[in-house]
């Protein structure tokens, strides 16, 4: 983790930090949902990520299927200080996240900004994430994405050939990861743990 010290880094959430069944579980029970708990043996290196690094988390949940989106977005944004446009308020499903990772110690751990950990409902919105923060963060362009879907970890190679990828293998994806046009490919573990005990 050393090399990635003060370097920015995300990490997809979903089979790295949560199991997929309990971001579901917690995506469709809301506010009755209990609190994900975070996938064994990721923790050590979540802390250590967030203590060394510009750590952006990214979590996706089921897609809502809204038809018409004017009415979700219009239940979701409240007045702000900052836009007149207002703000997207907090789900509860983000919510149950945003305090599994509070109560495992990672915004104390030195990730302070709750704004860094972000949501989206598609494969490609994580690599739409993942692109804008590369190119905005102060921290400079990303230094390793972590992510356990195919499709995403072959659109991000192709777009930001200079990061390093880590992909999670999963009984859906079978540890296939396509190799990339350009870049390297990425270096397929069982977990987060697996993969920063292989750097030591």
């Amino acid at each position: 983790i050393e090399p990635l010290a003060k370097r920015t880094v995300i990490v997809v959430t979903n089979n790295c930090i949560f199991t997929e069944e309990d971001i579901v579980k917690t995506f469709n029970n809301g506010k009755n949902a209990s609190v994900p708990k975070i996938i064994p043996g990721a923790l050590p290196s979540l802390l250590k990520l967030a203590q060394t690094t510009n750590l952006h988390l990214i979590t996706q949940f089921p897609h809502s299927s809204h038809d018409d989106l004017t009415p979700f977005i219009e239940a979701r944004v409240v007045p702000s200080k900052r836009s007149v446009h207002g703000e997207w308020a907090i789900d509860a499903p983000e919510k149950k996240i945003l305090k599994a990772l509070d109560k495992a110690g990672v915004f104390a751990a030195g990730m302070h900004n709750t704004r860094q950990c972000l949501f989206c409902e598609s494969t490609d919105g994580r690599g739409f994430i993942a692109r804008t923060v590369s190119e905005n963060a102060d921290s400079g362009p990303l230094a390793l994405h972590v992510d356990d879907r195919t499709e995403s970890v072959e659109w991000l190679q192709n777009v930001l050939s200079n990061t390093t990828v880590v992909g999670i293998r999963t009984l859906q994806n079978n540890g296939k990861f396509s190799r990339p046009k350009r870049g390297e490919p990425a270096e397929v573990v069982g977990s987060l743990a697996e993969y920063f005990e292989e750097q030591k």
